[in-house]
């Protein structure tokens, strides 16, 4: 199926970081998240095995690892534009003493055509979806199967996490239209920003 970026579905991040602080300040995240975002539904387990490019390694030291959290509800594609702004600023708010980045969060959605994940860099893959916000399709559906582009990163290829993907793009075809969320592209272009409880059922 050809992605047309127009199909709603569910909103995830992936977030990055040192392994041991994902876990020592998981709750603190988690608090931070749902302020800025919205409500989590469900996060990831944490998985070996993989390894960091090394321009992430070079910038947030290594041992790094990933993990999903997604939240509740089927968002709009363009809520993805808010979204970026949004992990924009828990980033700044995450960063170390001396000021380096020590997360890297990265908004995305999955649905029945795709998995997308939301940018602020420009590229010949990606398609512009609001001032500074580019997209990257990095996974597609195959028949029933969900095959990665050769692009994709392969931390989202990895058993639980692909699972987890699976799952929530299910959920979103599972659900009526009374769940969800408002297309909040309008608001935001003309506010810069909503409160995290206009997404919640």
């Amino acid at each position: 199926m050809e992605a047309t970026g127009h199909t709603r579905g569910k909103l995830f991040i992936g977030v990055l970081a040192p392994e041991r602080l994902l876990r020592d300040q998981q709750t603190d995240l988690l608090r931070r998240v749902e302020r800025e975002i919205g409500t989590i539904q469900e996060i990831s387990h944490f998985e070996s095995g993989w390894r960091a490019p090394e321009s992430y390694i070079a910038e947030m030291g290594d041992y790094l690892s990933t993990v999903i959290i997604a939240f509740d509800g089927i968002w709009h594609p363009h809520n993805l534009a808010y979204a970026k702004a949004r992990t924009q600023k828990l980033e700044d708010s995450l960063r170390g003493p001396d000021g380096h980045r020590i997360f890297n969060i990265n908004p995305g959605m999955i649905d029945k055509e795709c998995m997308r994940l939301a940018s602020h860099k420009p590229s010949a893959r990606r398609y512009q979806l609001a001032d500074g916000v580019w997209v990257e399709n990095q996974m597609y559906w195959k028949g029933n199967k969900l095959e990665p582009h050769d692009f994709a990163f392969q931390e989202y290829l990895m058993g639980k996490r692909y699972s987890m993907l699976r799952r929530l793009a299910d959920e979103s075809l599972g659900h009526s239209s009374q769940h969800l969320s408002p297309d909040l592209s309008l608001a935001t272009r003309e506010i810069g920003y909503l409160p995290s409880t206009v997404f919640l059922r």
